[in-house]
Order: C-alpha cells, then sequence, then structure tokens
C-alpha cells in the first residue's frame, strides 16, 4: 500500500481538530523509530462519520539483540471521560449560577443560610 493510500488519512485528528499526519500516528512512530509513546490523545473518524476521542500508548516491541521487530499501541475510548468531565462542568456552572442568584443576608454567614433552607425543606 502506498502511504497516499492508507486508511487512516484524513481519518486521524489531534484534540483540536487539526488532521494528524500519518508519520506523527504513536503506532508509526514506534515502528519507524522506535519511540515509546504514551498517553496522547486522538480523535479517530469511524466510518459512520463518528469522531471517538482516544488515548493511545504504543511502544516497540525488540528483540534480544535490540533489533526493532514490531509495535504495539492500546487505544482506549475516551468518550465516558469526556462525558464526565463535560457533566461536571455543567453542575458547576449551575452552582456558581444559583449561587450567585440567591440573596445573602449579611448578618449570617453563607454555610448557615444553606443549613437552614435544607432543614426547612425537609420537615
Amino acid at each position: 500500500m502506498l502511504p497516499d493510500q492508507h486508511p487512516l488519512i484524513g481519518r486521524v485528528y489531534r484534540p483540536g481538530g487539526a488532521p494528524c499526519a500519518i508519520d506523527d500516528l504513536p503506532l508509526v512512530r514506534a515502528l519507524k523509530h522506535g519511540e515509546e509513546r504514551g498517553g496522547g490523545e486522538l480523535i479517530v473518524e469511524q466510518s459512520d462519520g463518528q469522531r471517538v476521542p482516544v488515548l493511545v500508548t504504543s511502544v516497540p516491541l525488540r528483540a534480544e539483540d535490540g533489533t526493532l521487530q514490531g509495535a504495539v499501541a492500546v487505544f482506549q475510548d475516551l468518550r465516558q471521560l469526556h462525558e464526565v468531565e463535560r457533566l461536571k462542568s455543567d453542575f458547576v456552572a449551575l452552582v456558581s449560577r444559583l449561587q450567585s442568584a440567591e440573596p445573602r443576608d449579611a448578618a449570617a454567614p453563607a454555610g448557615a443560610r444553606c443549613r437552614c433552607r435544607y432543614r426547612e425543606r425537609q420537615t
């Protein structure tokens, strides 16, 4: 297969959305240069067009005499992690908006006021 016909051309991106050159892929770097790459984030476009964020770790495989024999890569799907981060961010934004919209009693500390409201809702 010619390098310009590789099936990943135009389907692997950096986190910012820029295309990732084939020679910059962690597995290719391990195969060509014997480089070990750990924890690099990439985005892979599936055949249906959906883009999946992945964490890639690759290592070269060497013979006992040190010659490069191959490489292995591990891909971890980051979609759930990204969803949890989004939910956390949304929650923090919501709490911040609620706190800024809540009128505060200058005589009572904010924590005391919150505890009183919680008790009122329980009864």
